[in-house]
């Protein structure tokens, strides 16, 4: 039925290489079990970890890729090449950093109800986000659910893990808003790690990510991840819950004149547009056409074409099914959208606006005394330059101990007339920095911080005092601007390693009204 060949695959598999159970042999045999054609394992790392090549095992290609810890959770991406620098730290700055080296990512376990799993920052320029998340779906579940699942585990492991999992409202909430502002991709991930009670078996029946190709794969394993991972960018394909009933055939599609647009595509807005879907589907199955989250078609055909007048917005298909007589739909099939004007890549979160008005930071009451500063192991010297200052440093080698080499000065009394800095840097490697100010000249006093992205080239930033945020999370949310007593430019651990070294050099340093 479908246009285009479609493969079944899982996405967020955890190996024995990080905390999951199973060697990559045996979650490739596992996946060969549930007729996937593909996984994309992303172990927990920071990206330093060069990528393996793409490779056919028990016939299941096998992409790597890596989950990262930020400060506001874990983002899964893939498609990256290997960082010369660890990320790590804030979501918008990770986020930032895989798109630059050439990946996409989702953020993971969507609005999870546990604390730990929750992603905070929805103005990051994300790619995507976990619509569904099985490990916290199964794990968030009622004990009384829970405790049936165990009767019936054993029997029937991926219907009994389908049966788990709660209607992830917020979530598919989340989705539909992130997607009436910028494009947004939409995944329902295994996040399999091989428990007993979530064996790879279970997971990769439970749910699967169905893909939409331009060509069908052609054994070539390298060539075909590359069209995998750009199908997955681009939001090419929907998401099933094979545990509730097998997913065999969907297709979502949208005509405007002789154009045909698919998942992930944007046709413009203002000319007439025709939604058109088939399924093959159980009984009682109801399909769903959503725009920007509201429900403006049901029907319970299994093929059906709707007229629009092509309103700006996010357009998108669930198809539900109950699992028992009398109980509620659960999501079964979830389409990525198809965009009507719009669909630009995300927010611009992290790029830094050109500054305007600025005026020179070197207060007539405060000059910007320059000084190196460093722990007691690491070594850092400042040289004064025509309109800036040059930091060289590197940092001690060994166990990490808080190692930071930093170009120090004394911050002008009171900020509170300034809006932000204005800076022109530039490194002798690709790294990152940190732009911070500090609550008094001690070395471990209060911090609020903004990373900058820096290379070979000269990059102008302007950074908001609103926009930047404590070191510490048990800090004051925002800048005290009447204490300042600092200002660092500082490498440190977080975007770096122990023995590392570089030049940075810092042109134009400015504070903005």
């Amino acid at each position: 039925m479908p246009s285009r060949p479609v493969v079944a695959g899982a996405f967020h598999v955890h190996t024995s290489r990080s905390d999951g159970s199973g060697s990559i042999e045996e979650i490739a045999r596992a996946a060969s079990r549930a007729k996937l054609a593909f996984i994309v394992l992303t172990d927990h790392g920071d990206g330093t970890r060069p990528p393996l090549t793409p490779v056919y095992r028990s016939g299941v290609l096998v992409i790597d890729g890596v989950e990262i810890s930020t400060t506001d959770g874990h983002y899964a991406a893939a498609g990256l090449a290997q960082s010369p620098y660890p990320l790590a730290g804030e979501g918008r700055d990770v986020a930032d950093d895989v798109r630059r080296l050439g990946g996409f990512g989702v953020a993971a376990h969507g609005e999870s109800p546990r604390a730990e799993g929750q992603w905070r920052d929805w103005d990051a320029p994300i790619d995507g986000l976990e619509w569904l998340n099985l490990d916290a779906s199964w794990r968030d579940a009622p004990a009384m659910t829970l405790a049936r699942g165990l009767l019936t585990y054993w029997l029937r492991p991926a219907e009994t893990l389908a049966s788990t999992v709660t209607p992830p409202t917020a979530t598919l909430a989340r989705l539909d808003r992130l997607a009436a502002r910028h494009r947004v991709i939409a995944l329902a991930s295994a996040d399999a790690h091989g428990y007993a009670l979530a064996s790879y078996d279970a997971c990769f029946g439970t749910i699967s990510t169905r893909v939409e190709l331009e060509q069908s794969l052609t054994g070539d394993a390298v060539a075909d991840a590359g069209a995998l991972v750009r199908a997955l960018a681009r939001g090419h394909h929907y998401a099933a819950v094979d545990g509730l009933a097998v997913a065999p055939a969907f297709e979502f599609t949208a005509r405007q004149g002789h154009t045909s647009a698919g998942e992930g595509d944007v046709l413009p807005a203002g000319q007439h547009v025709t939604f058109e879907s088939r399924v093959v589907a159980p009984p009682g199955a109801v399909s769903s056409l959503l725009h920007d989250g509201v429900v403006i078609y049901r029907t319970e055909s299994s093929s059906w074409h709707f007229d629009t007048e092509g309103n700006a917005g996010a357009y998108r298909v669930e198809v539900s099914l109950a699992v028992n007589a009398g109980s509620t739909p659960r999501p079964w099939i979830v389409s990525n959208p198809v965009y009507v004007g719009g669909g630009e890549r995300g927010p611009s979160r992290a790029a830094f606006p050109e500054a305007t008005a600025p005026v020179s930071a070197a207060a007539p009451d405060v000059p910007l005394a320059w000084q190196a500063e460093h722990d007691g192991r690491s070594q850092a010297s400042v040289d004064r330059i025509e309109a800036g200052v040059r930091l060289r440093y590197t940092l001690a080698p060994g166990a990490p101990t808080n190692q930071y080499a930093a170009a120090a000065a004394s911050a002008p009394h009171d900020l509170t007339r300034f809006r932000g800095i204005r800076l022109t840097a530039r490194a002798d490697r690709p790294l990152r920095i940190s732009v911070q100010l500090r609550a008094d000249r001690r070395a471990g006093a209060p911090c609020w911080q903004r990373s900058l992205y820096l290379d070979t080239s000269e990059r102008t930033y302007s950074i908001a005092f609103d926009d930047m945020r404590p070191v510490r999370l048990a800090d004051a949310a925002r800048v005290p601007l009447t204490s300042i007593g600092s200002l660092l430019v500082l490498a440190g651990l977080l975007n770096g390693t122990p023995a590392s070294a570089a030049e940075v050099t810092v042109t134009d340093f400015r504070f903005e009204l």
